[in-house]
């Protein structure tokens, strides 16, 4: 059987939610599993146990940037590995790709809140990976990463365009404001994941464009605009769950033509 390349949405709310878990999702291959963000805490491990995926599968890990509901998540992923890892028969490595400042904080918190064994043992096995705008890495033989800086105006924050063994392209513009300095990653892509913080409708309701994000009228606009035969909203607001997708699908639509997913948490979605 043919190995499907999936998106696996552990969390699609923004950071103060409280009816679902804060974005972060896994892009898994044949090869291996991507998770990118972690969301605010340890409601990372209920989720990954909820989608049925092991620690081990982590071969790979991309975080967006140092805001908490994206980085704490990652603490308590590698107390856990740190933990398995004391078995020294563990073959298990996994690669933390960020950027420096990122890289730095979560380094600063694993040892100065875990025990000293499972910090060695992080150590040891986990590779920090600094990244750098426009640096491209190949992530085993079915995926490249290329990263870029989001030229966000409140943290730095990187997002990437993912090249899959399938042809298919993917980008993740976290959760910053578009900038049109990013058109060239963005341009026809088969995939885009981007933050959506509430309906351009409720605007006036949740302020998005003053604390620095996109509406899902404005995520539309750029989609149709640069020819993205797919898009994923996240990163959103949890007033209406059980609303959520219909409502903003037909937002989306208005200036939209492609193909629109608004998951919910624990989704999958076949790329």
């Amino acid at each position: 059987m043919e190995f499907c390349e999936k998106l696996i949405m552990l969390g699609t709310g923004h950071a103060t939610v409280t009816e679902c878990y804060n974005a972060c999702f896994v892009l898994r291959t044949s090869e291996s599993a991507l998770l990118v963000d972690g969301g605010g805490g340890n409601g990372i491990l209920k989720q990954m146990k909820k989608a049925e995926i092991h620690l081990t599968e982590l071969t790979n890990i991309f975080v967006t940037h140092t805001h908490i509901d994206h980085l704490f998540g990652i603490v308590w992923i590698l107390r856990m590995m740190g933990e398995k890892m004391t078995d020294k028969n563990s073959t298990h490595n996994c690669t933390v790709y960020s950027h420096n400042k990122v890289l730095k904080v979560i380094k600063y918190l694993c040892r100065n809140t875990l025990s000293p064994i499972t910090w060695n043992n992080i150590q040891e096995k986990v590779k920090f990976q600094k990244v750098y705008d426009t640096q491209s890495v190949e992530i085993g033989e079915n995926m490249s990463l290329q990263f870029f800086d989001m030229e966000s105006c409140t943290e730095t924050q990187y997002g990437f365009k993912a090249c899959l063994s399938s042809g298919k392209t993917l980008v993740c513009l976290g959760d910053a404001l578009y900038q049109e300095q990013l058109v060239s990653y963005v341009q026809d892509a088969d995939w885009l994941i981007c933050e959506s913080f509430c309906r351009d409708y409720d605007k006036e309701k949740f302020h998005p464009h003053e604390l620095h994000h996109n509406t899902v009228l404005d995520v539309a606009i750029i989609a149709q605009q640069l020819d993205v035969k797919n898009l994923v909203l996240y990163h959103t607001e949890d007033s209406m769950l059980s609303e959520r997708k219909e409502h903003y699908i037909a937002e989306a639509r208005r200036a939209y033509s492609g193909n629109i997913y608004v998951p919910n948490d624990l989704e999958s979605i076949i790329i």
